[in-house]
């Protein structure tokens, strides 16, 4: 029973980690975007910086996905 204890607050722990990527891949990568439409000095320096920063948080997001999925998995097998 611990061990399914265990496993339900890992997978929260991830859902919870998947949402702050998210969002703050969302944010960042919105933000860089309208920094770049405006008339801003060094936008598009901002704008790379921005848009590398969100699409790492992106990839971890995924990374964390999928880890979910396979736990989830295992877990429907037991």
């Amino acid at each position: 029973m611990e061990d399914l204890e265990y496993k339900k607050a890992a997978i929260n722990y991830l859902q919870n980690e998947m949402t702050y990527y998210w969002n703050t891949a969302f944010i960042l990568g919105g933000g860089a975007f309208s920094m770049a439409l405006t008339n801003f000095s060094i936008k598009w320096l901002l704008f790379s910086l921005g848009i590398f920063f969100s699409l790492h948080l992106f990839r971890e997001y995924d990374k964390r996905r999928t880890e979910l999925l396979k736990m989830i998995n295992k877990l429907k097998e037991e």
